[in-house]
């Protein structure tokens, strides 16, 4: 046995309480050396003999202390041979060297998490982090560059994993991959990782069928950005909802935006300084609710009403839809769904990995307020 295994101090106490803390001291110390690797699983620790030596103890004492860690399942006596620790004890070594930090990673084009633009993804960030703190993690954010790689990311922390919001470089999926880091793309799509994400398809397809329901022919939308996986299924669910009513989609309807407000306000503006009263459409959709805010306020700058002129309807659901004049109706999305599926893949990832390129869809529904309006006649 080397010495840093039988080199033990214990501090003098006053003899009456002694005793009564001393199997305690015992129990401790050689705790610490099991869940320290000190004695390695199957090791067979010190003999009560030198146990009692080292710890100037009677056996009492000792035996005391040892049947502590057998109840704990860190040793197992065996008969005529001693105590050894026990070979599961490598699988707590294993959890407890595990890294219990995990990576919340935005594109730079995203935008910082308290600001308007990525509302939804700030959301989606606090629920991530209220899941982790159940679960025992520590989540860290940090923004991606198109120049930046895994160490700048990283910053040279150990984490569990990585949560990648809308963009996921290659060469960081690489990284990824070469140092066996779970990474999971969220609220987006990519082919190689499991991806979690709103029903994007189906939520806009709803929205649109609903303002058909209330009259509405004349519909517009307005989209995010052309590369992003929610962009294209949200058109594509505003497609199929207006083919399916044999409606033409006009070119003129279809407004870009790049998430944010004034995207939105500008191309809302434009359109309507460019058509006559009479072509203006009845109601738009926009793929997120900060653009809907957006397309509020340019359609009140047109000394006109929503819903009463002009109907919108937005996506997310953040809380300031909620909160504006006419409360927005739109497209709910499950953040808290999303969050705690992520946190539990990446907690899962070590033992039972995720395929590549699996879907989980998160199930979305239309929150009727007060900012669509019906239109007579085509009800």
């Amino acid at each position: 046995m080397n010495s840093d295994k039988n080199t033990t101090m214990i501090a003098s106490k006053d003899p009456k309480e002694k005793k009564k803390v001393l199997y305690r001291m015992i129990y401790e110390d050689q705790k610490e050396k099991i869940l320290k690797g000190i004695y390695a699983p199957g090791e067979k620790i010190p003999v009560e003999r030198e146990l009692c030596d080292m710890y100037q103890v009677d056996r009492i004492t000792v035996r005391k202390a040892l049947d502590l860690l057998v109840s704990d399942g860190l040793l197992e006596k065996k008969a005529g041979s001693g105590s050894f620790v026990k070979s599961s004890v490598s699988q707590i070594l294993s959890e407890q060297n595990q890294s219990h930090n995990i990576l919340f990673v935005m594109s730079k084009n995203s935008n910082d998490i308290n600001s308007n633009p990525s509302a939804f993804n700030s959301e989606l960030f606090y629920a991530i982090e209220k899941v982790c703190r159940q679960k025992g993690y520590s989540l860290f954010y940090s923004v991606l560059d198109e120049q930046g790689d895994l160490l700048s990311l990283t910053n040279g922390n150990s984490f569990a994993g990585i949560l990648f919001v809308s963009y996921v470089p290659n060469q960081i999926l690489d990284q990824c991959a070469e140092m066996h880091l779970p990474a999971i793309c969220i609220n987006n799509r990519h082919d190689t990782l499991l991806s979690i994400a709103p029903e994007d398809e189906r939520g806009s397809y709803t929205a649109v069928k609903y303002l058909q329901s209330e009259g509405h022919r004349k519909i517009g939308i307005l989209l995010g950005l052309p590369h992003y996986y929610s962009t294209r299924e949200r058109f594509r669910g505003y497609s199929a909802a207006m083919s399916e009513m044999g409606l033409e989609i006009e070119e003129r309807y279809i407004l870009h935006g790049d998430w944010t407000f004034d995207s939105a306000h500008n191309a809302v503006l434009a359109m309507l300084n460019s058509l006559e009263r009479d072509q203006y459409p009845t109601a738009i959709f926009c793929c997120s609710d900060i653009m809907a805010i957006g397309a509020i306020d340019a359609i009140k700058e047109k000394m006109l009403s929503v819903p009463d002129d002009i109907s919108i309807v937005g996506f997310d659901n953040v809380q300031q839809s909620g909160y504006i004049t006419p409360k927005l109706t739109t497209v709910s999305v499950d953040v808290n769904l999303m969050a705690e599926l992520a946190v539990e893949h990446i907690r899962s990832s070590k033992e039972k990995p995720a395929a590549k390129g699996y879907m989980i869809l998160i199930p979305s529904a239309l929150e009727k307020r007060q900012s669509v309006h019906s239109v007579s006649g085509n009800k």
